[in-house]
This record gives C-alpha cells, structure tokens and sequence, in this order.
C-alpha cells in the first residue's frame, strides 16, 4: 500500500519559504538495486514455471551467477528444466545417455574452451565431446592410440575402441585423456581375460553410439550456421534496401541504378554491411559519411561512362585504319606509325575527344580515312627529321643538305636497351622507341583519358626516340671509309653496296697471315676487338681487287653456316595483328600465337603469315684469313684459326695474287744470304 504524501498549505507558510525555488521531482527508479534477490526464495513450482522457459545457455548464466542457482538447477530433481529447455532448441538432438544434461547443455552453447576458458571458441569436437581452442587441441590430441607404442600392437588394444576424429591435413586423431585412461584400465585388468573382453565389448558400444550421435550433433550444427548465416543475410539486405530508400529520397537514384541488382559498392561499405537495423538515430549519424561514397560512386560512374564512350570510338578508328591497311602486314610496315601514333594525331584527336553532349558518329571516322595515308606519310617525315636531329649531333660538319641519314655512317646507340650499331632505316622499328604500357586505371585528371585508352587498346607508348644517341661506331665508320678512300660526309649505302670495298685489320693481321673483312664487318670488328682499354686501336689499309675478290668467294662458302648461326636470333611479328603487342617476338612465341588466336595450323613465311621483324640484328659477315701457302695450319695462333673455322680461309700465293708482305721480303733476303753463302 503506497504512502499518501502530506498535504501542504500556502498559508503556513513564511513569506521566504513562499518565494523560495522548489526542488524538481526526480521520477522514481524502476530498477531498484537488489530487486532479484529474493528470486531464490520463491515457491520450487514457480521457479520450474520460470526457468523451464529458458534456452540451455540462461540455465547456465544462472548456474553461474550465485551458489543459490547452482544448487537448485544441478539438483537431480529439477533435470526436467533443462530438458524442458533443451527442447525449445529446433533440432537439437536429445540428450545422450553418457551425458547429463547440464553437461550436454555446456559442451553445445557454452563458447568456452574447456581446458583454457578462452572465450569465443566455437571449435565442437563432438566425438570427444568437448570444446577446445586450436592449442589446448594440439596439446592434448594424438596421432595413434598406442601412446608411443606401449604394448605393441600385440597388446590387444584395436582401433575401434576409441574415439577419432580428423584434424589438420584430414588425420586421424584421439583424444589423449581418454586414451590414457583406457590404457589404464586394460593394464590394470591384464590378468583376467573375461574382464578385458568385455571391456572391449562395452568400448566398441560407446565408441559407435558416441559416433552416431555426433554426426547427429554435426548435422544440426551445420543447420543451425545455415540458417543463422540466411538470417544475418536478410537483415543485411533489409538493411542495404533501408539505406538505398533513404539515399533515393536525397537523389542518387542514378547512381544507385548503376549498382544494380546486387549494390555490391554499397553492400560492402563499413557502415553498411554489419546486421544491425538502420533507424532514424543511426541514419543521421552514417548520412554525412554515405553522402561523400556516393559523390566518389557519382564520380566514378561518369568516368566509367566517359571511358566506354572513347573506347568506342577508338575501336570504330581501329575498323578504318584496319581497312586503310594492307591485309597482312610485312617488313615495311613497322617503319611506318603504330595505332596509337595515329589516334593521338590533332586531327583525329579533334573528333575523338568531343564531349559527350555532342553527337559523334561511326559515319565521322570513317571519312577519316581519307586522310590516314597523309596522316602516315606526314608522320614519317617527322620521325625522319627527329633522327636527323640527333645524328647531326654526331656530324657537326655535315652540310645541311644532305641527310645524315643516307650516309653509311651513321648510327645509332639505344640507351635503354644497349643495343648498339643501329642504322636506318631498321632503328625506326626498333622495339625500344614504342615503350610498352600497362596502366589502364588513371582517373586523376579527363583530359588525360583518351591517351590513356589510345596506348592501353596498343599496349604501348607512343614512338618516341629519345631514349637513341648517335652511337660511337659513326666515328670508327668515318675511319674506315677513309681507310677506302672515301669521304664520310657523303658516302652513302648505295655506293658501298656498289664498290663492295675489303679492308685488311693492320693490327690483327701479321706477316703471312692477313685478316680481310668487308666494311660493315670491320665496323663491328672494331666494336668488339679494339674497342677497350686494354685492346689495341684497329688500324685499316684497303686491299686490292684480287684480294678483295678472294675474300668474296670465302665469305660465299660460309653463307650457309653463317645464316645457321643468325637464325635464332631474328626476331617475328604476327602478319595479321595491328597492335604492337605480337611483334618482335621469338619464333616459337609467334607460331604458338597464330595458332591460338589466328587459328592458323601451320603457319608459315611462305604464306605470309608472319615476317622478320625490323628489329631483328643485323647480319654480319665475319672476317676471312687469306694465308701465305709459304706457312701451314699450324704456323697459325688460336685466334686466327678461330676466325679460319668461323669465316672461312685458305693458302695463296701472295706474288702472284700482287700483295705486297714482309713475309716475301724475307723470303728474298733469305734466298740472296745462300747465294753469298754458297758462293
């Protein structure tokens, strides 16, 4: 019966006690400390009324609360609450007769471990029934039930009296308590054989009623995450369709259609994707955040937008530059521009990249195509003056109107590869000048878009020789072309070609044995040879036409086991391609590319499936020993006969071949001093 409060009259009272502010009423608490108490002390029939509507998992929060709880609910009296709460668990196996119920209650809800107490441990191992972490499992599991082989096998002990189950790598393993405690009881009972047998009989019974209802325990775990896993999924996506309703009203609709049918963008957001409800208070405090994902989804969406967009218009540029080409492609066409060279152009450029509230039509590339053969002529006569530029550098002296590239001597270094001893017109297709690309992702500035989807559709840059220098095999040339009598500045490959001129290295050769080469090979010779510190500078002296014609037939008898040699190191393009990626590519690579993305069996050069590529090294014809037939193969140094094999040589007369040598010098004075000698 609650206290009626006193009555209090405004006349009784003083004036300062009138005027004076009253104390706000505090609402009264309805959590009063101590209020579950007395729970204990309640009638037993209300108490079965009470727990007998709890899950297992109160039970024991209950049990462990206080003494009072834990004596009554593991009271063998009261077996029937936990029963009773068993049963309100779907799908729940019963309660074993090896168990009790509190136990069986502890081993499935109580996420603990059993050894250790560490929490969170949802590992069951229910043929063992227990629960262990992944430590205090490895310390007290075992690989076999021998125990480090007491016994022996001999000992009578099988397999099917213990319990398994499988662990790490799917091995068996044993529960060690319970091995060692059944090795203790078949120790102890070794001298009556009617005891061990029905100890086994009785094992064996456990053993297949522990395994029968553990894969009943299994199944129902199993189920249980199952249906735990659908329940968390549809709150999440009641969750995903909460956010895009609130998110439409704010109007984002269109980006939120564009994540469309999954929003797999939002779903995986952090505020997002946990389970809890979204109401009106969670809302307000993630909206500042969802806003500034949605600008960044806005933003990201008209990228995307604006990069198909180009891309389409690059493949429809693709289709005319295609057809303004030849078929198949040859050796002639890597001296010309690559697809991105075209794309990039003003004029191409100007169509390419017109905004998106502008209409641009397939019908507008192609009248493109028109002006693609100009547009590749223009772009050669660039690269031709770009190279100019830097050979003039190496050709201080030359006149400005001859072209330093039409002289033999001119060359050029790459310095990012180190290839040396490039001439043109093969260094215009040198690999190096169209620089792979493999970034297709930078959205940091529009402009740069469209060159980015130019060089990722041709996997690569576009040309650019600044990474070339005019080589130092220009100025070894300029020697060697004066050695023939020829001026640097305006000989040219053609005059070489007719002249075919032979030089003699004066440093390698010796009297009787001279050293002849043509001038591309004393080039490379001087390259290799005298090139060094420690190697001696090469010295020339042009050799006279029977000579020279000697050296000729030489080098014909080894053509063929000179292109035996060269053959492995040329390098293929694919005939049928138009992007750079298939060119300059090794034989075996090029022919197992026609066959899968061509379709071509058996591709071959004949049928112009494929060419040598541009790039490929240069053939160069080795140097020839011409030898007096005054010495022999064994006068010879192991160089020289290294060059004798490779190159090719013989045994001439040299007077009558006209070669004026110290070895016939000698000769003659050696024949005058038997003369005086004799006389």
């Amino acid at each position: 019966m609650t206290r009626k409060r006193a009555r209090v009259s405004y006349n009784e009272l003083s004036e300062d006690e009138l005027y004076e502010p009253q104390q706000p009423l505090r609402a009264p608490n309805r959590r009063r400390k101590g209020f579950l108490k007395g729970i204990p002390n309640l009638p037993i029939d209300i108490l079965h009324e009470i727990f007998s509507h709890l899950d297992p998992l109160d039970l024991l929060h209950l049990a462990r609360s206080n003494k009072a709880f834990r004596s009554f609910l593991f009271n063998k009296n009261v077996i029937g609450v936990w029963r009773s709460a068993r049963e309100h668990i779907e799908g729940l196996p019963p309660c074993p007769p090896y168990l009790s119920e509190p136990a069986y209650a502890n081993l499935a809800f109580s996420p603990h471990c059993h050894e250790c107490l560490t929490g969170n441990i949802q590992n069951v191992l229910w043929t063992f029934n227990i629960r262990y972490c992944n430590k205090c499992k490895t310390k007290l599991t075992v690989d076999s039930y021998m125990l480090g082989g007491r016994g022996g096998y001999a000992a009578g002990l099988t397999a099917d009296m213990f319990c398994q189950t499988l662990g790490e790598r799917r091995r068996i393993i044993y529960h060690k308590p319970e091995v060692e405690a059944i090795w203790q009881k078949w120790l102890a009972s070794s001298e009556d054989e009617q005891v061990r047998a029905k100890f086994m009989q009785e094992r064996r019974e456990l053993v297949e009623q522990i395994n029968h209802h553990a894969s009943l325990c299994i199944k129902w775990t199993e189920a249980r995450k199952t249906t735990r896993s659908e329940e968390l999924q549809q709150l999440k996506q009641a969750k995903i369709d909460t956010v895009v309703q609130r998110l439409t009203a704010l109007g984002w609709g269109a980006e939120l259609e564009a994540m469309k049918p999954h929003y797999s963008q939002l779903a995986e957001h952090s505020l997002v994707r946990g389970a809890k409800k979204m109401n009106d208070k969670t809302w307000q405090s993630v909206q500042p955040s969802l806003i500034i994902f949605m600008k960044k989804c806005r933003k990201d969406r008209l990228v995307s937008l604006r990069r198909r967009e180009l891309q389409m218009r690059l493949n429809w540029l693709m289709e005319v530059v295609k057809a303004k080409s030849p078929a198949l492609r040859t050796t002639d066409s890597d001296f010309g521009p690559a697809f991105v060279d075209l794309a990039l152009m003003p004029e191409i450029r100007d169509i390419a990249e017109l905004p998106s509230s502008k209409p641009v039509t397939k019908e507008m590339f192609e009248a493109l195509g028109e002006v693609v053969p100009l547009l590749t002529k223009r772009w050669m006569i660039n690269a031709e003056e770009r190279l100019e530029h830097i050979a003039r550098e190496g050709l201080p002296s030359l006149p400005y109107l001859i072209s330093p590239l039409t002289l033999a001597c001119t060359f050029f270094d790459c310095m990012s590869c180190k290839r040396r001893d490039m001439q043109y017109r093969s260094v215009v297709g040198h690999d190096c000048l169209h620089q792979r690309y493999y970034s297709y992702c930078r959205d940091d500035d529009i402009s740069y878009f469209y060159q980015d989807l130019a060089m990722a559709t041709d996997h690569c840059r576009p040309w650019s020789c600044q990474n070339l220098t005019i080589g130092r095999a220009t100025r070894r040339a300029q020697t060697i072309l004066e050695a023939c009598g020829l001026d640097p500045l305006i000989t040219t490959h053609g005059d070489l070609k007719e002249l075919k001129p032979r030089l003699r290295c004066k440093t390698c050769s010796r009297p009787g044995v001279r050293m002849v080469m043509s001038w591309r090979t004393a080039v490379d010779h001087a390259r290799t040879a005298h090139s060094s510190i420690e190697q001696e500078e090469a010295e020339w002296e042009m050799v006279n036409e029977n000579e020279a014609k000697i050296a000729h037939d030489l080098e014909t008898k080894k053509a063929d086991s000179l292109f035996d040699d060269y053959y492995p190191s040329v390098l293929w393009s694919c005939a049928r391609c138009t992007i750079t990626l298939t060119r300059n590519l090794p034989f075996a690579q090029v022919m197992d590319h026609l066959r899968r993305q061509h379709g071509v069996v058996n591709p071959t050069v004949q049928d112009k499936d494929i060419y040598p590529s541009s790039d490929s090294p240069d053939l160069i014809v080795r140097p020839v020993m011409i030898v007096s037939n005054k010495l022999t193969l064994d006068n010879l140094t192991p160089v020289e006969r290294k060059f004798w094999v490779k190159g090719g040589g013989g045994c001439y007369d040299f007077e009558k071949l006209g070669i004026q040598d110290p070895i016939l010098v000698k000769s003659e004075d050696s024949q005058q001093d038997t003369e005086k000698t004799a006389t």
